[in-house]
Parts: C-alpha cells; structure tokens; sequence
C-alpha cells in the first residue's frame, strides 16, 4: 500500500513481527517497541528508527507497563538506531521527556 500512494516510508507496529522482502533501500522504516524483544525484531524487521513506549501512563496501558525516564534510559542504553519516545507525553510532564536520551517524540494527545 504504501508503493500505492508513494509514500517514503512506513511504521511497523510492535505486534508486527513479520520480515518485509523486496523493499526499497531507501524507504523509511520506523518501527514501536516496548521490549528488548521487540527491539530485536526490529531490527531484523531493517528499522532505522524506534519509538520506544509507554514512557508515561496511557489510556492503553496500565500503571504497570510504562516506563518511565530511568527505565527508559537504561533499556535503551545500548542500542544502535534511533530512539523515539512515545506513550503519554504532555504539557505537564514535557521537562521529564528532557532527562531522556532520545531522537524525537511521537505522539497524539499531546500536539491534540
């Protein structure tokens, strides 16, 4: 589909684990983790970059899931590609998402 519309890129959810063939070295791959395997899958999965989530409480998922800077910053300590954050960013707690090491921020409620 996204040969169809011409898009320069894709992103490839974290319950995604299927290998993409035949794909054109210069399209964009981001891909959502929220493990060190999923990391793992996509990286095989050819990622350039990867939105690591939950960082704070979400709708979606519970108090126990997220992750929080210091989890954060030591799950992702070690890894290669681009690391975006995602999951519960808002106006209220933007100076937290400053103590992480990251790429970017992703997000729907807060640019809402």
């Amino acid at each position: 589909m996204a040969k169809l519309i011409k898009a320069d890129g894709i992103h490839i959810p974290s319950y995604d684990k299927k290998i993409i063939y035949n794909i054109n070295p210069k399209f964009h791959i981001v891909g959502t983790a929220h493990s060190f395997y999923d990391y793992y899958i996509k990286t095989i999965q050819k990622c350039e970059g990867i939105f690591l989530s939950p960082l704070f409480y979400t709708e979606k998922y519970s108090i126990n899931r997220i992750l929080g800077p210091v989890k954060f910053n030591l799950m992702s300590k070690n890894w290669k590609k681009k690391i975006y954050v995602l999951g519960g960013i808002k106006l209220n707690n933007i100076k937290r998402v400053n103590t992480i090491r990251c790429s970017g921020i992703g997000g729907i409620s807060f640019f809402k």
